[in-house]
């Protein structure tokens, strides 16, 4: 069964926290203070609350009129295009990481579906195992009855030749003589039907052991679907990271000021992100795809 998430109200609860702490708000602070969640949950909860709350740009200025208009005048020149690539870009870059978040999210999802399956084919292995065990304790017990009964007759075979010894002289064993032969009669009639249950069991050893097989044959497949998902899983993460590390790269940064008097500050954004060419989820059902054929 699937691990419930966290909520957007916990993580809401705890930047709160951080920013009443002065700390940097971060998925790694974040996830540190809830003590779990995916980084992908924590990722998209975060964007959410960013959007909700755009950060205050103070606008007083201790500038004289004439020297604000030339300055304003000049900003205005040379950061309108500036402002227009960097939202273009910034908006690219929270759908690029929404649907990396959600691509993860629905991996961690597979790799719990396919850890519940590695354990129920474990659990139907170590049936199938005691099943054998069982198997070949009760071909055992049957073969142990086919040595007593071979035995028995061995000695019912005996009797009768003594007793076919002393027939001419002792006609009072002829009874006797019977009765064993009807023994012996009996005892392979027995013999013949421990064998008929010793076949059928060394038969259904054999079922077992097959099963026991199939069931491991399937648990390696499992596992192997399991670390092929938790590799591409790792691959998401690192291009998230150097997404991210890229991101921080193209924080706003200063134009040096014209005027000797007060130095403005003029968000610039000149780095550019490569889109993703082919989706995770694609990939991962292509493999999968293939490994069933």
């Amino acid at each position: 069964m699937a691990r419930e998430g966290i909520t957007a109200a916990q993580v809401t609860a705890v930047i709160q926290g951080l920013a009443g702490q002065g700390k940097q708000i971060t998925i790694k602070a974040i996830r540190e203070a809830l003590g779990t969640g995916s980084p992908n949950t924590i990722h998209r909860h975060l964007i959410a609350w960013r959007e909700s709350h755009p950060q205050a740009v103070s606008t007083d200025r201790e500038i004289p009129a004439r020297i604000i208009n030339a300055i304003n005048e000049h900003i205005d020149q040379a950061t309108t295009s500036a402002r227009a690539e960097a939202a273009v870009q910034i908006e690219q870059l929270q759908t690029e990481a929404a649907e990396l978040a959600t691509a993860g999210e629905q991996l961690e999802a597979q790799i719990e579906e396919l850890a519940a399956h590695v354990t129920i084919l474990t659990t139907e292995r170590d049936q199938a195992q005691a099943k054998a065990t069982e198997r070949a304790t009760e071909i055992e017990r049957q073969a142990t009855l086919i040595e007593r009964e071979r035995q028995a007759g061995q000695a019912a075979r005996i009797e009768l030749t003594k007793a076919e010894l002393r027939l001419e002289s002792l006609p009072r064993l002829e009874q006797e003589l019977e009765r064993l032969r009807s023994d012996l009669v009996v005892s392979q009639q027995t013999k013949v039907d421990a064998e008929k249950e010793a076949a059928v069991a060394v038969a259904r050893l054999a079922d077992a052991e097959r099963r026991a097989i199939q069931a491991e044959k399937r648990e390696q497949v499992a596992d192997k679907r399991a670390a092929d998902v938790a590799a591409e899983l790792a691959k998401l993460r690192s291009r998230m990271a150097d997404r991210k590390a890229a991101a921080a790269k193209e924080a706003p940064q200063t134009v040096p000021e014209q005027s000797s008097t007060t130095q403005p500050v003029i968000p610039k954004k000149s780095n550019t992100r490569q889109p993703i060419h082919e989706p995770i989820v694609v990939r991962l059902k292509d493999k999968e795809s293939a490994e069933t054929r």
